[in-house]
């Protein structure tokens, strides 16, 4: 009797649980326990073993220690890098499980939070999965402590921000626009926020007004001398994703403000993606004029 307890919170689900510990006495205890190791040996196995261990990891993640389920949650991190995989997870609860864990200790919720970045990514049906399992709030919250874990929570938001709904979701969320602008002064989160203010003002006039109104310009401006390529490069991307949608007199005000800057922190980069998304931000003002709009541009080069 001294194992049942031990044997139910290893096995999968309840009703199998309760068949396990009868066949416990008759098979032998050890065989009947989900064993973590197996199923991370499986899962790094790659192919149909992998996807095959998907599910129990899933069932077991809400019932296991803190350490086993930081296991799980970085081979489910791995995993969801294939397509396939990130399939094979929300159909098995994935998402809901991983949520549910974003209200755990930062470490724990951190890695949750980066597990479901990886779920989310290039899956439009998953990142509305997120959202309707109350993904939002949570991650908002995370925004508040800083450091890692706030990071995290900003690179699963950029996730669930690139769809429309989680779009409109993340900017209705009380203070995540104001937090998110915050953190574009932090080393650790500064690249993160960048993006996730990215898809935030993609198309939303509404939004970019509010990132705009909490000072979100001039934080992003202020990042363009950094000597670290991809965050001049985010913070070029969301400059742009904020100019779209504004009548001609908000990308004249940019023009003046930011596109000396930009095309200074194209001069000083090797990279080439730093020079596409100068490019493609001097383009996006560049459409707020005419033949007046030159100049801006020459004084810019």
């Amino acid at each position: 009797p001294d194992l049942a307890p031990h044997i139910l919170a290893r096995l999968p689900i309840k009703a199998h649980a309760v068949k396990g510990t009868c066949r416990a006495w008759r098979c032998g205890w050890k065989e009947t326990m989900v064993d973590v190791a197996a199923l991370i040996r499986g899962a790094m196995a790659g192919g149909d073993k992998a996807t095959d261990a998907i599910w129990p990891m899933v069932r077991l993640l809400p019932s296991l220690g803190s350490v086993e389920t930081g296991w799980l949650i970085a081979v489910l991190t791995w995993l969801a890098v294939r397509s396939v995989n990130r399939t094979a997870i929300a159909s098995a609860g994935g998402i809901g499980a991983l949520v549910a864990l974003l209200s755990s200790d930062a470490p724990i919720a951190g890695n949750a939070a980066n597990a479901l970045t990886n779920v989310l990514s290039e899956h439009d049906p998953n990142r509305v999965a997120a959202r309707e399992a109350g993904a939002v709030p949570l991650l908002v919250a995370m925004l508040r402590g800083g450091g890692v874990a706030a990071s995290k929570a900003a690179d699963a938001l950029t996730m669930i921000a690139g769809e429309t709904g989680g779009r409109a979701a993340v900017a209705a969320q009380t203070d995540a626009i104001r937090l998110l602008v915050g953190l574009l002064s932090s080393v650790e989160c500064a690249a993160q926020a960048c993006r996730a203010l990215m898809n935030i003002a993609l198309g939303s006039p509404a939004s970019g007004t509010a990132i705009a109104s909490a000072g979100g310009v001039e934080a992003l401006v202020a990042l363009l001398p950094s000597a670290e390529p991809c965050i001049a490069k985010f913070a070029m991307n969301a400059l742009c994703s904020l100019c779209s949608p504004f009548e001609p007199t908000f990308r004249l005000q940019l023009a003046t403000d930011a596109a000396p800057m930009v095309a200074a922190a194209m001069l000083r980069s090797d990279d080439p993606l730093v020079h596409e998304a100068g490019c493609r931000f001097l383009g996006c003002v560049m459409l707020a004029f005419s033949g007046d709009g030159w100049p801006y541009l020459t004084v810019a080069e």
